[in-house]
């Protein structure tokens, strides 16, 4: 029974036990009510109701029958008749249960009448009867209806669009989940688990269906996940990571788990999604943990939890993979997101730094509402912001989940009317977007034999020389990963014995992501005579001092020479035809030099490199337009000898 309920029942229960006066004295009218509680009790509510009418015709001046009838409709789903038996329970006497205008204010507050609930707020606040812990309840309910009052008469943009039949059916789906690329959208469908028992609150199971977007950008038509991701149990709550690989979610009082509700894992391979797993501790505990949100790449994973630790009821936590692999000891968010309600439902983006939930402890509409976050550059929360009437409604809103460009929205929505729960999309306004997100997707394999790679790749963010992204490509070597805007990044790929791949990406200044970019990526062993491009070294223009963002490629570089001590390198400087031939031969040598210089500095003997200059004798591109002279101007490193 809702928290609402308590202090009527408490009071119905002790009246019928024979411990408090009735407010009349009509043995009738009593007796009719002492049937109503007895009724109450058995959940025989059409009894109850009739019994409380009935007293009502013997004293019309009875107040207990119209709190009694209050709480019956609200059990009931009527929250709109428990408002009006309220109202004319008050009329009879306002003074004789005063903590009922809590809860009439809080359902008042579920139907959108936010002045009334303030009227009845404050109605609680001046009795002199009322509990002072709900008086305190009430005075921090009162800014909740401002704020209400102020977001209906200032609507942010919103105009739901349905995914349609491709994705929703007839039975609820919710809890909508997406790929990077978008060949991987998953949902939550809550079907019946047989045809002969009624469709109800214990014959349904919770099974994944998959869809995926098509060229045309309409939707295939839904289909099960199958064994084993589905299974007999229920399955809810996905995140998926952005290359679609692997898949995380909740599962509840299962054979294997810890809690009540458990994190569990499935894999994506060739032959299908793997049997999922329970993650274990230390994430998993006797307490609950579930709705998980993947990072990007995976090494993130943020879930609510009534663990020990909390603020309130579910608090927002989140783990970390370290060096190993292994999920740490989970953290929670803190004080500026969690509250002493429940807070759930995470979503972080792929800009690894936006963060969406859902609460009820935060200023709000009335219910469960969504809030967006962001991290800053030290891993602090910014103050949660509520995002507005009417995607937040007095309904309860959870399970938001936004695509990597940041523009677009996915959310389950409820008919009221139809009692029908369908997916829909909505575009959201730019004060609540996050950094919009590119992504690169290709394949890493050997340049000789062509066999696919696992090698591990990393986006480093130049400027602050920080791995934004670092993952494994999978055994066919396919690897995705995320590129978020407004910063410059240093991606390189990575295995044992062979040379590195370094690629840069420019985003500074744009607040939007580029069409995705797909390369594949050949890796070369390390032998003689082999070479690569050092795209993330840089210089000023006519200069040969190295820029603070070529910190993140030297350092690859010493990774390089130290994994491999019995290695010699060249490290070559290269130039466009602007200039004379001996400017650009001595600018070339000097930059080479300043390469050299810098790993010596940093351990690397110096015998085992060699600082080249060549000018603009060896292009790779035609100096006739820019793009191909800013190819020419470039850094290499080159294997001498093994």
């Amino acid at each position: 029974m809702m928290r609402q309920f308590i202090f009527i029942v408490c009071f119905f229960i002790f009246a019928a036990a024979g411990h408090a006066q009735f407010t009349s004295t009509s043995k009738k009218a009593v007796s009719r009510l002492q049937s109503a509680q007895a009724a109450y009790r058995a959940k025989k509510y059409k009894d109850a109701i009739t019994q409380a009418q009935e007293a009502l015709k013997a004293d019309a001046a009875f107040v207990e029958p119209y709190l009694l009838m209050a709480a019956v409709y609200a059990e009931t789903g009527n929250i709109e008749r428990a408002v009006d038996m309220y109202k004319q329970g008050f009329l009879v006497n306002a003074d004789f249960f005063p903590n009922a205008f809590f809860d009439c204010a809080m359902y008042e507050m579920r139907l959108g009448r936010y002045a009334e609930a303030r009227d009845h707020f404050n109605q609680l606040i001046a009795s002199a009867k009322g509990s002072e812990k709900l008086k305190q309840q009430a005075a921090m309910r009162l800014p909740w209806c401002d704020f209400a009052a102020y977001a209906i008469a200032h609507p942010v943009p919103y105009t739901l669009i349905s995914l349609g039949d491709s994705v929703n059916s007839r039975f609820p789906d919710y809890w909508p989940s997406l790929s990077a690329d978008k060949n991987t959208f998953i949902i939550t469908r809550r079907l019946p688990v047989d045809s002969y028992t009624p469709y109800g609150s214990s014959n349904f199971q919770e099974d994944f269906y998959i869809s995926s977007l098509k060229p045309d950008k309409t939707w295939t038509s839904a289909r099960s996940a199958g064994f084993p991701l589905n299974t007999p149990d229920n399955e809810g709550a996905p995140t998926i990571t952005a290359d679609g690989k692997k898949l995380y979610f909740t599962g509840c009082n299962r054979n294997d788990g810890k809690g009540m509700c458990d994190i569990y894992l499935s894999v994506k391979a060739e032959a299908g999604w793997s049997k999922p797993r329970n993650i274990g501790a230390p994430v998993n505990t006797a307490h609950s943990e579930k709705q998980p949100s993947a990072s990007a790449d995976g090494n993130m994973l943020f879930f609510s939890s009534n663990r020990p630790g909390t603020y309130g009821g579910l608090d927002l936590w989140v783990t970390r993979k370290d060096a190993m692999g292994k999920w740490t000891e989970p953290k929670n968010l803190g004080p500026v997101i969690n509250t002493t309600g429940d807070d759930c439902a995470p979503f972080f983006h792929p800009d690894g730094k936006t963060l969406y939930f859902s609460s009820e402890g935060h200023i709000g509409m009335g219910a469960f509402d969504l809030f967006v976050t962001r991290m800053d550059s030290s891993g602090k929360w910014e103050k949660p912001e509520n995002l507005g009437y009417p995607i937040n409604t007095t309904e309860h809103e959870e399970g938001i989940f936004i695509d990597c460009e940041g523009k677009r929205a996915y959310i389950a929505v409820t008919n009221q009317k139809e009692k029908d729960v369908d997916i829909f999309s909505f575009d959201l306004y730019d004060k609540i977007r996050p950094v919009a997100v590119s992504y690169m997707k290709g394949r890493v394999y050997d340049a000789v034999t062509m066999e696919p790679l696992q090698a591990m790749f990393e986006l480093t963010d130049l400027k602050e020389v920080k791995t934004v992204f670092a993952s494994v490509a999978d055994t066919k070597g396919e690897f995705l990963v995320t590129i978020p805007a407004e910063r410059d990044y240093a991606l390189s790929v990575e295995m044992r014995g062979y040379l590195f791949f370094s690629e840069n990406f420019t985003m500074s200044g744009k607040a939007t992501a580029d069409e995705p970019f797909f390369k594949d990526v050949p890796l070369h062993k390390i032998q003689p005579g082999q070479k690569i491009i050092l795209k993330n070294i840089f210089f000023a223009t006519d200069s040969f001092n190295l820029k603070a963002e070529s910190k993140a490629e030297l350092q690859k570089i010493v990774g390089l020479l130290n994994d491999n001590p019995f290695i010699s390198a060249e490290i070559s400087g290269h130039t466009d035809n602007a200039g004379s031939d001996e400017y650009n031969l001595r600018l070339s040598e000097n930059r080479a030099r300043s390469v050299v210089e810098y790993l010596v500095s940093a351990g690397i003997v110096s015998t085992r490199l060699i600082a080249k200059g060549y000018g603009e004798l060896q292009p790779i591109a035609p100096n006739e337009t820019p793009e191909g002279r800013a190819q020419n101007r470039r850094t290499e490193l080159k294997i001498i000898n093994r």
